[in-house]
């Protein structure tokens, strides 16, 4: 037996905000629903860059943004985390490789 999700989605964006404690207004319009994380890396890359741009991650990184990333016809750039400060990114190193 499966429960009525009838509008589920907008009753949940109605009593939920993205900023608690600010006034955001949020619509069922707003929520975009993937199947998974690889998905929603490839919905954002597609929506996002276009074909010939350039993205920058980090190194080390999650794999399978490259992977989208070549699909889309992306350039990657990389920066390096730093691990002996808890893997912040090295803010002068980004500048570098991202064409600033």
């Amino acid at each position: 037996m499966f429960s009525n999700t009838r509008n589920i989605f907008e009753r949940r964006v109605r009593r939920k905000s993205l900023s608690p404690g600010k006034d955001a207004k949020l619509s069922s319009d707003d929520v975009f629903i993937t199947s998974g994380c690889t998905q929603a890396i490839d919905v954002a890359l597609t929506m996002l860059a276009r074909p010939g741009a350039n993205i920058l991650l980090p190194r080390p990184g999650f794999p399978i943004y490259e992977l989208c990333a070549a699909f889309r016809s992306l350039e990657v750039r990389h920066f390096d985390l730093l691990p002996e400060k808890g893997f912040e990114a090295d803010l002068d190193a980004i500048a570098a490789p991202s064409g600033s």
